[in-house]
This record gives C-alpha cells, structure tokens and sequence, in this order.
C-alpha cells in the first residue's frame, strides 16, 4: 500500500502590507509615497540607513560590500536638487545582493533604471543634476521623516499598497522574516 506524498513545503512569503496593518496598527509605521522607478516591485527586509554627501564612491563601496541582503535606505533630501542614485548605484547594489534601494532624494538616468528588473528603486523625486562620482561620505544615521524616526532596528515591507516599517522584533515574533 503506497503512502500519500506529504505536499511539498510553503515557501516563506513576506507578509503584506495589509497584514502588518491589520497585525500591528499605528505601530505599522507607513511612508511617504515615493516614486516607483524600475520593473523590480516588492521587497522585504531588514535596513539600513545612509546619509550620502560630497560624493557618491564611498556610497557605491558600500552598496557593492557591506549591504548584502538588506534594504538600503539613502538619505539625500540635503543634497536636493542633485540626485544621488543611478545605474552605478543599482549596479553595486546588484553586485553586494541589496534587496532594494529606497531613496530619501533624487535619482538619475530614469530611462536606464526604468528596465531593471532586479534591484527595486523607489525614490521621492529624479534630477539631471547629478552629485559627483568622486569622493564623499556615506554614514549609517536614522531617518526622520512623516512616519517617524526610523532606523536599522526595524523591517521593511514594500508592495503594491506602500512601504511599512515594523520594528524588526515584532516582525520577527509575528511572521517569518527572509
């Protein structure tokens, strides 16, 4: 007598926006609406936050070696109106494994990132004046923004409804986190 096959495992789906609402309520915290700028969509993770200034290479070292699987959150509102994210910046975060680019400023080449399909980008604006390749700074920090003061100690969830931030050990008490 043949034994039923046991069905094949779930995958780990990150919760959606709407479930982390519903879970968490005003603990929930939800983002300004930013600009959705390449084919790559959802995203779920863990973050960081970097504050960029006086050039993007220190910024593209970090995306191509220190972010790998997490969110990176680029804070560059100071910088405005020069834009701070590109295909060079896609591409290191590509090459580190980020899971998604969200950016607090501008970005660039919007007709280049509009055919990503890897890496997703949302940002609040784009420019043709672009920050300097050369030099700079990038520094963790928090980000202060309608939602709150956010920083690395929590999760991000983005999809087609908006961008939730839960602290990370709530998520982690009350979904799989990947």
């Amino acid at each position: 007598m043949a034994t039923p096959l046991s069905p094949p495992p779930a995958e780990s789906r990150p919760a959606t926006t709407l479930q982390l609402c519903a879970e968490f309520g005003v603990y929930a915290r939800r983002l300004p609406p930013l600009m959705d700028f390449t084919a790559a969509k959802d995203f779920a993770g863990r973050m960081t936050i970097l504050k960029v200034s006086n050039g993007r290479e220190k910024l593209n070292r970090l995306l191509s070696t220190s972010c790998t699987d997490l969110v990176v959150i680029i804070d560059g509102r100071h910088l405005a109106p020069l834009a701070v994210v590109g295909p060079d910046e896609v591409g290191s975060a590509i090459a580190g494994r980020c899971r998604a680019l969200v950016v607090f400023g501008a970005v660039y080449d919007i007709g280049k990132l509009a055919t990503e399909k890897r890496m997703p980008v949302y940002a609040a604006d784009n420019s043709p004046f672009v920050l300097r390749a050369e030099g700079g700074r990038a520094d963790a920090t928090q980000l202060d923004c309608e939602a709150g003061l956010i920083n690395s100690d929590y999760y991000l969830t983005c999809d087609a409804d908006a961008i939730i931030a839960v602290k990370l050990e709530q998520m982690q008490a009350q979904f799989p986190t990947p």
